[in-house]
């Protein structure tokens, strides 16, 4: 984990998931998501700030300064272009933005 020279006890937590994971309809009352352990970029509006991986849970946690960040797959992560599966996160001034990110598997 790449930590910016600004942060402190702010950041992003939470969890990665992707799916579907089964072919077909999802029935009702049933999840079509799994935990997702992969590795991701932090953009500003114009560079990498930071890079973090979820475990095999699906968790991470990435400390970050106040502000707007896009969260991006690495090229490496086994999603379909992951380059426009960009989720934006807001980081607090105080604390942690607790976040779940889904990621679509192109499955169907």
């Amino acid at each position: 984990m790449t930590l910016p020279v600004n942060a402190g006890k702010t950041g992003i937590r939470g969890t990665a998931l992707r799916g579907p994971v089964k072919p077909g309809p999802v029935r009702p009352g049933q999840c079509d998501e799994e935990p997702f352990r992969a590795a991701f970029r932090v953009l500003d509006s114009e560079h990498e700030v930071a890079r973090f991986e979820s475990d095999g849970e699906g968790e991470f946690e990435v400390l970050l300064a106040a502000g707007v960040y896009s969260i991006v797959p690495d090229e490496s992560t086994p999603v379909p272009y992951p380059w426009s599966q960009t989720k934006t996160v807001t980081v607090p001034e105080d604390g942690f933005a607790v976040v779940t990110l889904s990621f679509d598997t192109g499955l169907r």
